[in-house]
């Protein structure tokens, strides 16, 4: 099958269009909810087609609805812990009212050594004067398959933040569709990526300045080792009307061994004059000078890349909004490299 299908297509030598893949698909398999506190939800099971800009489609699913409609200081903390095979497909719909704001942290997490199949369609919408960070956490086994695609549309000066920590799994497939559709709206998307072993990573995040000073930032942090094989697809699209927008991209991608592969194709679109546009890529070994520095100091070689990897991730890491789930994924990624 076809997947992750890049909206502007170049040469199809670069092998970066889509990704061509066989999966194992099954059915929604599991009647286990999400567990969360602090904030009202509804999760039902929907007999009805569901499908994203990844390219599955799905029969059956289990909705998660949230409505944030005041200000929450603590971040809510949204928990799925996978076992015995567990199957799960599953629509996160999560609307902010007008000046509320919330944080949420979702934790996918393997509990067993089975095989776990996750696959999330994400919709966010707000409406004005509103915000909020969504972190999710790929924590699934080394056998296991996530797939996500995050859409949202933000209004007037309202600021969503996505986090991915992308830690583990054999297939991981991600999608976004992210639209800063108001005047001073603000999308922002940090993604964190370890790929070891035979592990394949395959990223498409679409970002639309739609309206007017609207703000775009997409910044991906990496690392390959082993076998493992990496596409990032990135595009920031200036639609017309958005004057005075920005729009910014950047992957760093660090290669642990001589056998990963990593593919990148920043793409820039533009269709208006007054706007700020930029993107960056970096691919490769962390640099002698660096690693001579701290080695020099009586760190051995793993200790000083291990060091240079996880300053590269904090940024991104201090993003979440809880000291307890950062000491985790701290902990968990420096065991991962």
């Amino acid at each position: 099958m076809k997947l992750n299908e890049l909206r502007s297509r170049t040469t199809n030598g670069f092998k970066v269009n889509n990704l061509d893949i066989e999966l194992e698909l099954n059915e929604l398999n599991t009647d286990k909810l999400y567990s969360i506190d602090g904030i009202e939800v509804s999760q039902i099971i929907k007999n009805e087609e569901i499908t994203s800009k990844v390219g599955l489609t799905y029969s059956k699913y289990l909705e998660l609805t949230i409505t944030v409609d005041k200000s929450y200081s603590n971040p809510v903390l949204v928990n799925y812990n996978f076992s015995n095979n567990d199957y799960l497909v599953s629509k996160v719909i999560i609307n902010y009212k007008k000046n509320s704001s919330c944080d949420f942290i979702f934790n996918y997490k393997s509990l067993d050594t089975n095989k776990h199949f996750n696959y999330l369609v994400e919709e966010i919408n707000t409406e004005e004067y509103s915000n909020g960070s969504i972190t999710y956490i790929n924590n699934l086994n080394d056998l296991s398959t996530n797939i996500m695609s995050f859409n949202d549309t933000v209004l007037e000066e309202s600021t969503i933040t996505h986090n991915l920590i992308d830690i583990n799994g054999s297939i991981r497939i991600y999608n976004s569709d992210l639209n800063s559709v108001g005047f001073n709206s603000k999308n922002y998307f940090n993604n964190i990526y370890i790929g070891k072993s035979n592990d394949l990573i395959d990223i498409n995040y679409d970002m639309k300045n739609i309206g007017k000073s609207s703000i775009n930032n997409l910044k991906v942090e990496g690392c390959l080792k082993d076998n493992s094989k990496k596409t990032f697809r990135g595009i920031i699209d200036f639609v017309e009307g958005c004057t005075k927008s920005t729009g910014i991209e950047n992957e760093n991608c660090v290669l642990l061994s001589d056998t990963c592969i990593a593919k990148s194709i920043p793409i820039l679109l533009c269709h208006e004059d007054d706007v700020v546009g930029a993107h960056g890529e970096s691919t490769g070994r962390i640099s002698e000078d660096k690693l001579f520095y701290l080695m020099s100091r009586g760190l051995s070689r793993k200790e000083s890349e291990k060091l240079i990897i996880l300053s590269n991730f904090t940024s991104i890491i201090n993003e979440i909004k809880d000291e307890t789930v950062k000491e985790e994924i701290l902990n968990t990624i420096e065991k991962r490299v």
